[in-house]
């Protein structure tokens, strides 16, 4: 969908009509989801019980959040946000995840996320494989959260423009994922630009490959 115009009424009826599409994209669009109940609130079934991948990039008029629509896609795997200039309700969000089970791969772009927040999407979801996020500062708090929940699934780490991160948790990451191909991070610590890039940590890491 590209710049569509969708708010209340039309909105639930556009999300019944699509009842068995799995991949739904958003872009530019003027969406409202807030009429779309979740439902423990109706009663009803779910709404999406096929969606597996759901992408929304950058929405002109986007109003709320989109924690209603992913309670009606219960085996939803891939979610894709781009929600410049918008409100993101993570703690809503961070909600609704917790019944998605089978979510796996989360993209976050134009999202600025507080340490507390990155803490809260890493504890909703486990065994992720697939984390790609753009301005999510990082603490120890969510670093633990990202080991304790997700070592033992995660293949691809990439962070942009994340504060807070250190090079120690680089350390502790590259130790306690085993399956990690992918780790990719441009943050700032201190005043200087650190980037690390490398397709299979784990050989590279052994041979003093690591690109610094």
């Amino acid at each position: 969908l590209h710049g569509c115009i969708a708010r209340g009424s039309d909105m639930v009826k556009f999300v019944d009509a699509i009842k068995n599409v799995q991949i739904l994209h958003i872009t530019y669009a003027d969406i409202d989801f807030s009429e779309v109940k979740p439902p423990f609130v109706t009663t009803s079934p779910s709404r999406l019980p096929n969606l597996q991948h759901l992408d929304i990039f950058q929405p002109d008029g986007f109003s709320g959040d989109i924690s209603p629509i992913i309670q009606h896609a219960p085996n939803l795997r891939s979610l894709k946000l781009d929600l410049l200039g918008s409100e993101p309700h993570l703690r809503e969000l961070s909600v609704s995840l917790q019944g998605c089970p089978k979510l796996q791969d989360i993209s976050f772009y134009s999202m600025i996320l507080s340490s507390e927040e990155s803490t809260m999407i890493l504890d909703a979801i486990t065994d992720a494989k697939q984390l790609d996020w753009e301005e999510a500062e990082f603490s120890q708090q969510a670093l633990r959260s990202l080991i304790s929940r997700h070592a033992r699934t995660i293949t691809l780490l990439h962070l942009s423009k994340s504060p807070g991160f250190t090079s120690s948790m680089t350390q502790t990451i590259m130790t306690n994922c085993p399956l990690l191909e992918s780790l990719s991070l441009d943050t700032i610590l201190g005043t200087d630009l650190v980037r690390i890039e490398t397709v299979d940590q784990r050989n590279q890491s052994d041979s003093g490959d690591v690109e610094r």
